[in-house]
């Protein structure tokens, strides 16, 4: 799973970008705009890498000041103007519409990691089995065949060979068997995790 970054920088931005973001909303006159709530939005992207708490604050913080900015100049708005909470109201909606899909984005990249730490795990594994367990019948037999080769051997030496072929076979019939087993339980399992 990836660790969140608590990264100051991403967070001091989001703070600034808040600030200004709330400031504009404020000094903005409301019959030209109906106000900038949609823009809080943009603090989300800010924090998308941190941790699932942060964003949350971050988007209740932008929540809040949506709010207030409504409750403050609500009470100057004459009747006509409906603009404004419909505004305020989209806002609040886009801005959690945005916060959620940074947080299943998260979701979506830590299963990503997970599955790329899984399947790197498993190269690793069929790679060590290979060069290992594989690779070490593999030269006995060749060893074995030329020796084979040589005009001088007794029927000592032949039955001694055989003896180490078939072990060498076996062995090399067991870790052919392993690796195929460990792929197959690998597979199993990304099968029955991705359910």
């Amino acid at each position: 799973m990836i660790e969140p970054r608590q990264n100051p920088k991403h967070l001091i931005l989001a703070a600034i970008c808040l600030l200004q973001i709330c400031i504009l909303d404020y000094l903005t006159p409301l019959e030209t705009s109906g106000g900038f709530g949609i823009l809080y939005i943009a603090c989300i992207p800010i924090v998308m890498k941190e941790s699932k708490k942060i964003i949350i604050c971050v988007a209740s913080l932008s929540t809040a000041l949506i709010i207030l900015n409504y409750l403050y100049f609500s009470s100057d708005l004459p009747v006509s103007q409906w603009m404004f909470p419909v505004n305020r109201i989209i806002s609040v909606i886009g801005l959690w519409v945005a916060t959620a899909i940074a947080l299943d984005y998260k979701k979506v990249r830590n299963q990503l990691s997970n599955q790329t730490t899984s399947y790197t795990e498993t190269l690793e594994e069929i790679i060590f089995i290979t060069s290992h367990k594989v690779r070490n019948p593999v030269t006995n037999i060749v060893k074995i065949v030329e020796l084979m080769d040589d005009e001088d051997l007794t029927e000592q030496n032949v039955k001694e060979m055989m003896f180490y072929l078939r072990k060498s076979v076996k062995d090399l019939e067991s870790a052919t068997r392993e690796m195929t087993d460990h792929i197959c339980d690998k597979e199993y399992n990304q099968n029955v995790l991705s359910v």
